[in-house]
């Protein structure tokens, strides 16, 4: 009975240790639970403007990162990853521009499409110009540079 009792609580011990080491794992790698350099500006969720689908999208992109994604190999060629990035743009453009920015960076995400962009040294990746760059609406995005 003693080694029973023992045998429970050694399995209730290891798997409570492995769900913390799974925790501690994923707050470190994904970026949306860490402060690496990231600014999350959550001051725009209030209750009136947070909609349903917005809510919905965005939900469905976190499940993406957290079980779909790990799943396979890191294959974003981005420093900011294409999920992140739909997370962003949906937060602060709405779902219609949101899937179309994203769209636009899926087809920017290529193997071959690297060499457009600067490396990141430290991790090995390109780095893509920030959210408010791709947003339709943006009026410097339609401005000539002047030579």
């Amino acid at each position: 009975m003693v080694n029973i009792f023992f045998g429970v609580f050694y399995l209730i011990t290891v798997s409570q240790t492995e769900i913390m080491n799974d925790l501690t794992f994923i707050t470190e790698v994904n970026p949306i639970y860490t402060n690496k350099g990231i600014e999350h500006d959550l001051s725009s969720f209030t209750f009136k403007q947070v909609s349903e689908i917005r809510l919905v999208s965005t939900g469905l992109v976190r499940i993406y990162q957290l079980y779909v994604s790990p799943q396979g190999p890191p294959s974003c060629n981005f420093t900011m990853t294409c999920s992140h990035f739909m997370t962003q743009s949906i937060r602060k453009y709405g779902i219609f521009h949101g899937i179309l920015m994203t769209s636009d960076r899926l087809q920017r995400c290529i193997r071959a499409g690297r060499r457009y962009y600067p490396i990141n040294p430290k991790t090995g990746r390109a780095i893509d110009y920030p959210v408010e760059t791709y947003f339709l609406g943006n009026p410097k995005r339609y401005e000539r540079k002047k030579e």
